[in-house]
């Protein structure tokens, strides 16, 4: 899912704030995803592969079973649940073959499936104050044993093996496992720390609210962005002037990311710059390039002052930090800015303003999801105000709205 839930994670710190800008639950589907690719990182079942072929300390000899070998250690299948208000309870099923020399001159072999227990306890680095998961109470917990032994001396042979070696060697075998699973688990969150640069405008990076809380079907993470641009000043954090809610309706124990408005006008502040455009010898939508004859269309002074149609350039900067509103099915991108028209002359001759343009307008937004990021697509909803602030050509009436609207949409 995420980089869009590690988008949402990447750089979290302690901090405390009363209102989140994200909530981000983690269902046991992002877990599990992670857990396995611990494992693989991790390389633990080769680790385990590998050390289960050594002699192990604590396997004693048997009498009437010599050169006692630990092999074939199965694929391992893992469980999660969660333990609200403590962290992860894991279960790591597994089996190995146990192999010797029996005294009757056979080949032995003792098939033992297991289960490895442990809590994963949710805690607070006390140097990074970042979340951390550490094991506790790890058992080994045999599920069942076969073995082609005679069955006149199976109960015999088995009891005191188990008894005496098994009990003994598996808790060290297997339960190191567990730890150099979350050790990668745990780089998961040591790198959320890291700032996040966005482009050459700043950088954004993600303050914890609270310490993540688990419940019975997922972990949740409140946290709030904290934006720098490139000169170092923060851009404040509006409040989000009411507590994120998640909508009903999602399977349970699913992942979900919940962004506010505030979270995206945070976000969208650095980029105020790159909201401005100028617009010369191009087309828009079906129409093409605008010039002084279209304009006069609209503003008759235009076709007194340029007889002869010259090309237009338009100007649009965004003067005010963008805002994101939503309510129920709609959400809208607010931006206030200037737009200014201008008169090309022939090359190496500065351009004519025309009029200078005060305006307000708001564009609709479509969100959707593509690999990793999340996409804004926008379109114009309205436009909320237009003042003139200087015009070179005279007074002339709103009807240039017409004109503006076909710019902007």
């Amino acid at each position: 899912m995420l980089r869009i839930l590690f988008l949402a994670l990447c750089g979290l710190l302690t901090h405390t704030r009363a209102d989140p800008g994200a909530l981000l639950r983690l269902g046991l589907d992002i877990m599990n995803r992670e857990v396995q690719s611990a494992m693989d990182e991790s390389h633990i079942l080769e680790q385990m592969a590998a050390e289960a072929g050594k002699k192990q300390p604590g396997m004693k000899p048997i009498k009437g079973i010599t050169n006692l070998k630990v092999k074939d250690v199965q694929l391992p299948v893992i469980t999660l649940s969660f333990l609200p208000g403590v962290g992860i309870f894991q279960c790591v099923s597994t089996g190995m073959t146990i192999t010797g020399k029996s005294f009757i001159g056979g080949n032995m072999e003792i098939i033992v499936v297991l289960n490895i227990t442990a809590t994963n306890r949710l805690l607070q680095d006390e140097k990074t104050g970042l979340p951390t998961f550490k094991s506790e109470g790890c058992e080994v917990i045999l599920v069942s044993v076969k073995t082609n032994l005679p069955s006149n001396m199976l109960p015999k042979v088995v009891n005191k093996f188990l008894d005496s070696t098994l009990h003994k060697v598996l808790p060290s075998l297997m339960c190191p496992a567990i730890d150099a699973v979350l050790v990668y688990v745990n780089r998961k969150w040591a790198n959320l720390n890291a700032p996040m640069p966005v482009g050459q405008m700043g950088i954004v990076k993600y303050v914890l609210t609270s310490m993540p809380t688990t419940t019975a079907n997922y972990l949740q993470v409140a946290f709030s962005p904290v934006v720098q641009q490139q000169e170092g000043n923060t851009i404040q954090l509006a409040d989000a002037g009411e507590a994120l809610e998640f909508p009903e309706g999602y399977a349970e124990g699913s992942s979900q990311l919940l962004l506010s408005a505030t979270f995206l006008t945070t976000g969208l502040a650095l980029l105020q710059k790159s909201f401005n455009v100028t617009i010369q010898d191009m087309k828009i939508g079906k129409l093409p390039p605008q010039t002084t004859k279209t304009l006069a269309g609209f503003i008759p002074k235009v076709a007194k002052a340029y007889p002869k149609p010259k090309p237009l350039v338009t100007q649009i900067r965004i003067n005010k930090p963008p805002k994101v509103t939503m309510k129920t099915g709609k959400s809208l991108l607010h931006l206030h800015g200037s737009l200014e028209m201008f008169a090309a002359r022939r090359r190496g001759k500065a351009p004519v303003s025309l009029f200078l343009l005060e305006t307000h307008f708001n564009l609709k937004i479509q969100y959707s999801v593509r690999e990793d990021r999340l996409l804004m697509l926008t379109s114009l909803d309205r436009l909320l105000s237009l003042s003139r602030e200087s015009s070179s050509i005279g007074a002339f009436s709103n009807a240039l709205v017409l004109v503006l609207d076909l710019k902007l949409d």
